[in-house]
């Protein structure tokens, strides 16, 4: 027997902090009026390590979302919720370092 994941999908083995990136993915898109995949595409592409992002598209009708995702504005503040909720916990002794470097002048 499958458990469900904490949203009726299969996935129950993901951790919660991918669960956290999909709810403000989520958010993100009712507030625009786009898919979540047009919100993460176009995040996505405005990250500096993206160069290009590849896609699979498998009918028109997914190509013509999928290319919806250039017309989205997302603002700087939704941008940066999605940047924030992704960001990986640093391994020892980085993460302890981030934080007790977060408050000094560069």
């Amino acid at each position: 027997m499958t458990a469900a994941g904490r949203d009726g999908s299969p996935y129950r083995s993901l951790p919660e902090t991918r669960w956290a990136v999909l709810d403000v993915v989520r958010e993100v898109a009712a507030e625009v009026g786009a898919t979540p995949a047009q919100v993460a595409l176009h995040w996505v592409t405005r990250r500096p390590a993206m160069p290009a992002p590849l896609i699979g598209a498998r009918s028109p009708e997914q190509l013509a979302e999928t290319l919806g995702a250039l017309e989205l504005d997302l603002t700087e503040a939704q941008l940066d919720r999605l940047t924030a909720v992704s960001a990986p916990d640093l391994p020892f002794p980085h993460g302890i370092l981030a934080r007790l470097n977060a408050g000094l002048p560069r």
